[in-house]
């Protein structure tokens, strides 16, 4: 093995033992969030760029990272604050920081009858926020996210959707934020009352992609182990 290809096969390990530590911190995320309601996965894209260096072609690894928007499995709850939607959509929710989106509908009501997230922060309501009886009639919330309360038309939560889904940044408070003038369109989502979208993500596909990333990490590192060998070799004093 020659210098030069014993330089690429090193470059070429580095980079896989890099992707392969992207990707497992994006296992690690998605195991951690399996009980999430409305949890989207974390997931890795990797593709090769051919590029010259000193007239020769290189190739490089890029890895990069990004959300799988799929829908999740939906559960009934019985529980008539617990939303899911089905279909493309968020619902939205006031934050200290601005308006936040979100697919866990696991809601609540305040003393005050402001419908509440799981952290505490209002829902975004169509329109003028909807207030509710928290001791009142039954209430009712149909696949248009209009919600009632007895005979009372209370108004309908606001849903929302992007036209370029990927662009949007998830926070540390699981929120997904919109850049600055990013551009919405009309969710397709349909609202299920009482019940909860899970996490689109199945603890045993991660064990096993786990798995593969470890073997194809373990196969770079006897890589660069090897290179490493072959170059103290060649330093020896003949």
């Amino acid at each position: 093995m020659g210098l030069v290809d014993m330089d690429t096969s090193l470059s070429n390990a580095v980079q896989a033992m890099s992707a392969g530590e992207r990707r497992l911190d994006a296992i690690a995320t998605n195991l951690a969030n399996i009980q999430a309601p409305g949890y989207k996965r974390s997931a890795t894209f990797q593709h090769v760029l051919e590029t010259q260096h000193n007239g020769r072609p290189t190739r490089q690894i890029v890895t990069r990272s990004g959300t799988d928007f799929s829908q999740g499995p939906v559960e009934d709850t019985g529980n008539p604050f617990d939303l899911a939607l089905l279909g493309d959509g968020f619902f939205a929710v006031e934050t200290p920081t601005g308006e936040g989106y979100t697919r866990n509908g696991r809601f609540h009501l305040d003393p005050q009858g402001v419908l509440l997230d799981d952290s505490g922060n209002a829902v975004v309501w169509d329109g003028a926020r909807g207030t509710l009886n928290p001791v009142g009639e039954e209430v009712s919330i149909d696949g248009t996210g209009f919600v009632r309360q007895g005979a009372n038309d209370i108004g309908r939560l606001k849903l929302v959707d992007f036209a370029a889904r990927e662009r949007l940044q998830l926070d540390t408070q699981g929120y997904f934020r919109a850049s600055q003038g990013m551009e919405q369109q009309a969710p397709t989502a349909e609202v299920r009352a009482r019940a909860i979208e899970r996490a689109n993500t199945e603890s045993i596909d991660e064990l096993v992609s786990m798995i593969r990333v470890q073997r194809h990490y373990d196969l770079a590192s006897n890589i660069i182990r090897t290179v490493e060998q072959s170059y103290s070799r060649l330093n020896q004093p003949r």
